[in-house]
Protein backbone atom coordinates (compact mmCIF):
# COMPACT_ATOMS: atom_id res chain seq x y z
CA UNK A 1 0.00 0.00 0.00
CA UNK A 2 2.84 2.40 0.88
CA UNK A 3 4.73 1.88 -2.37
CA UNK A 4 1.51 2.05 -4.41
CA UNK A 5 0.54 5.42 -2.93
CA UNK A 6 4.02 6.88 -3.37
CA UNK A 7 4.30 5.68 -6.95
CA UNK A 8 0.80 6.99 -7.73
CA UNK A 9 2.08 10.40 -6.55
CA UNK A 10 5.11 10.00 -8.88
CA UNK A 11 7.58 9.20 -6.11
CA UNK A 12 9.39 6.03 -7.18
CA UNK A 13 10.51 3.91 -4.22
CA UNK A 14 14.13 2.75 -3.99
CA UNK A 15 13.51 0.52 -0.98
CA UNK A 16 11.18 -0.07 1.97
CA UNK A 17 12.77 -1.06 5.26
CA UNK A 18 10.76 -2.89 7.92
CA UNK A 19 11.68 -2.21 11.57
CA UNK A 20 10.13 -4.22 14.43
CA UNK A 21 8.80 -2.02 17.25
CA UNK A 22 7.20 -2.64 20.65
CA UNK A 23 3.78 -4.25 21.04
CA UNK A 24 4.04 -6.16 17.77
CA UNK A 25 4.06 -3.01 15.64
CA UNK A 26 6.18 -2.53 12.55
CA UNK A 27 7.63 0.72 11.24
CA UNK A 28 8.05 1.04 7.48
CA UNK A 29 10.67 3.45 6.14
CA UNK A 30 10.49 4.21 2.44
CA UNK A 31 13.54 5.58 0.67
CA UNK A 32 12.65 7.32 -2.55
CA UNK A 33 14.63 7.48 -5.76
CA UNK A 34 16.41 10.84 -5.92
CA UNK A 35 13.74 13.45 -6.50
CA UNK A 36 12.59 16.77 -5.12
CA UNK A 37 9.88 16.23 -2.52
CA UNK A 38 6.78 18.38 -2.66
CA UNK A 39 5.42 18.75 0.88
CA UNK A 40 1.78 19.06 -0.25
CA UNK A 41 2.01 15.89 -2.33
CA UNK A 42 3.60 13.94 0.53
CA UNK A 43 0.98 15.30 2.95
CA UNK A 44 -1.69 13.93 0.61
CA UNK A 45 -0.03 10.49 0.61
CA UNK A 46 0.12 10.58 4.43
CA UNK A 47 -3.60 11.45 4.59
CA UNK A 48 -4.53 8.52 2.36
CA UNK A 49 -2.43 6.10 4.41
CA UNK A 50 -3.80 7.42 7.72
CA UNK A 51 -7.35 6.78 6.50
CA UNK A 52 -6.64 3.04 6.42
CA UNK A 53 -7.73 1.33 9.66
CA UNK A 54 -4.60 -0.88 9.80
CA UNK A 55 -2.33 2.19 9.90
CA UNK A 56 -1.57 3.70 13.32
CA UNK A 57 0.44 6.73 12.24
CA UNK A 58 2.31 8.14 9.27
CA UNK A 59 4.86 10.90 8.90
CA UNK A 60 7.43 11.95 6.35
CA UNK A 61 10.79 13.67 6.49
CA UNK A 62 13.43 14.64 3.97
CA UNK A 63 17.12 13.95 4.30
CA UNK A 64 20.05 13.76 1.97
CA UNK A 65 22.60 11.01 1.85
Amino acid sequence: MLSEQLEAANYPVREIESIDRDAGKIELVATLVGTTANPRELDAVVSILNANPIVDDTTWATRTE
